[in-house]
């Protein structure tokens, strides 16, 4: 039989403790008795009850007298009264295994003890989880605080063994990198609209040295071409843009130039669309090369794309620019084959051949204007410039051409019947 200490209250240490003889829970203050040779402690009825120490390391080996065993469940023959003590297997996660020193008649002696740990979910896990189907739903931005947070409940619940969560805390991280990536490549295919075919490399403007070699027929629209730069505001906010002009008439020592109002006045195109003249930085450069300082001088009104631009006139000489001829009820017909003058994407001075698609009218405040849609190849920078029959009559001015992402051979100009009627409701025409 094994020897006890005196029976004495519980120290704090003993508290949560097992008693190996009914299996329930010791607490602070309780009348205990501790074996003198494991040092377990229990409860002071328990031990008188058995007679001797019911820890499991002083139950006589398997074979011997008593046989060693755990002590009987309540309710049995042995031990009426005891509790059944059933050991599921989700629970033993939750059992933290501490190793204590105690008291024996060796001395001390370490021993282990099993003691359940409580749990509750992280909240950073379930927020991360939340954020993560908001990011799937709503928009790809919570993904990215779903991948965050996310990211520091795993290292917490990990860390800590009181904390549960990992799988809502994974499943955010996923969800918000896949919604962050799917939303990421939605927008790039909305907005990132990348240029067709192969760019055009870097090139600087060098005048128009292969004029001279121009047929004949053409040789006068070419000259009669222009090429407008234009720049506007302050150093941090600079607008430049380029397009084409056409000589309209010459008063002596100047010129004036026939374009589109959004080639002289940048503002025109974000809806600006009064009588006011823009207040812009005007540079015109003629076939010779020269470039001379232009200035706004008349808008067509009712928001209709036309502009006058007045410049001094180049130097003379035997490649003098002139206005080129035009019949001012002249009218295209569908089928008729055309060709533009102009600098798109500022390569100055290119010939464009095509045939008119359609005759359209558009209704705007400045009342109506017909427009030519024409086959004829534009691109930016060809705003501005002539459209000319075969006979090198100028039959409109280049305006519009459409996204080639989206359609290829929609070009428009407008006719010089509508140029004409404007300029001379205003006292401009020539």
């Amino acid at each position: 039989m094994n020897p006890s200490t005196p029976v004495h209250p519980a120290p704090g240490r003993f508290d949560g403790w097992t008693c190996p003889a009914c299996q329930g829970h010791l607490r602070a203050g309780d009348p205990i008795a501790e074996c003198t040779t494991c040092g377990a402690p229990h409860h002071a009825a328990c031990w008188e009850r058995a007679g001797a120490c019911r820890a499991y390391d002083c139950l006589p080996a398997a074979g011997g007298p008593a046989g060693r065993s755990l002590p009987a469940p309540r309710g049995t023959a042995d031990a009426p009264g005891l509790p059944e003590i059933v050991i599921r297997s989700n629970e033993v996660k939750d059992v933290d295994i501490e190793e204590v020193s105690t008291r024996s008649a060796a001395g001390t002696a370490p021993i282990r003890i099993a003691r359940f740990v409580e749990r509750r979910h992280s909240r950073l896990a379930a927020w991360a989880f939340g954020l993560g189907i908001g990011g799937v739903v709503l928009a790809g931005f919570p993904g990215i605080f779903a991948v965050v947070l996310g990211a520091i409940a795993l290292g917490s619940i990990l860390n800590d063994r009181r904390l549960k969560g990992a799988w809502m805390a994974a499943t955010g991280i996923v969800l918000g990198m896949l919604s962050t990536a799917g939303w990421l490549l939605a927008a790039i295919f909305i907005f990132w609209k990348p240029e067709p075919g192969h760019s055009i490399p870097s090139m600087s403007f060098s005048g128009v040295p292969n004029l001279k070699d121009a047929p004949a027929e053409i040789r006068p629209m070419l000259l009669a071409n222009v090429r407008i730069t234009g720049s506007s505001g302050s150093l941090v906010g600079r607008k430049e843009w380029l397009g084409s002009g056409v000589v309209y008439q010459i008063e002596g020592r100047e010129t004036v130039l026939i374009t589109n109002r959004h080639v002289a006045d940048p503002d025109f195109a974000e809806g600006r669309s009064g009588a006011e003249l823009p207040e812009v930085d005007l540079k015109v450069t003629f076939a010779n090369g020269e470039t001379v300082p232009g200035r706004v001088d008349w808008v067509a009104p009712g928001g209709i794309d036309l502009a006058l631009v007045k410049c001094s006139a180049p130097s003379p000489g035997t490649d003098a620019p002139k206005p080129p001829p035009h019949v001012p009820v002249r009218r295209p017909k569908i089928g008729e084959t055309l060709f533009a003058i102009g600098n798109p994407e500022g390569l100055g001075w290119s010939y464009t051949q095509g045939v008119v698609s359609s005759l359209r009218t558009l209704e705007t405040e400045g009342g109506e204007v017909i427009v030519i849609q024409t086959q004829t190849p534009l691109n930016p920078g060809n705003s501005g410039g002539g459209l000319y029959d075969k006979d090198g009559n100028l039959v409109g001015i280049n305006t519009w051409t459409r996204d080639k992402m989206a359609t290829e051979g929609l070009n428009f100009a407008i006719s010089m019947e509508t140029v004409d009627r404007l300029l001379q409701a205003d006292g401009k025409a020539r």
